[in-house]
Order: C-alpha cells, then structure tokens, then sequence
C-alpha cells in the first residue's frame, strides 16, 4: 500500500534537508560560501528578516565571540561590511 504526503509534509521534509546543509559557522569554513549559503536558505525560506538578525544564530565558538565584540554599527551596517569584518579575522 502506498501512501501519499501532503505537499506541506515534504515541503518541510525538504526545508528540513535544507537546513542541514548550512552548517554553523564557528571561523573554521570559507565565510564566503557559508553566507551564500545561509542566503540561499533564507531566500527558498522566504526569510524577510535582516540578515544581521539571522546570522547570529547560526554562529558557534570563535566566530560567535568576535560576533558579540563587534561594535553594534558593524552588526547592523549591512552584510558586505559584516562580512569583511569577520573575514578579517578567520
């Protein structure tokens, strides 16, 4: 007997896999391609938010601690800059 998901079940089936595949970023990857991917995410996601409110929750270890030393303008001046700052320092 077969059985059929509902379109919501493997929409999330899917969101869930791809969630998996934006690992969390603790200075020891490309920070490059991790944004790219953690853009992508929040695209196919249909994220509106900032993405300087969504990156932190994705950061571990080192890169979380430079994250909360950095000062707020940083933080929120939008992500090429964010992105530079934290490349300068991994």
């Amino acid at each position: 007997m077969f059985s059929f998901f509902s379109v919501q079940a493997i929409t999330a089936i899917i969101m869930n896999q791809l969630i998996k595949l934006v690992t969390r970023f603790d200075g020891n990857t490309d920070i490059v391609v991790w944004l790219d991917k953690l853009q992508m995410l929040c695209r196919v996601q249909g994220v509106k938010s900032d993405m300087s409110e969504v990156i932190p929750l994705f950061l571990d270890g080192a890169a979380y601690e430079c994250y909360v030393q950095m000062d707020d303008d940083v933080k929120s001046d939008g992500l090429s800059f964010f992105k530079e700052s934290i490349n300068a320092r991994f």
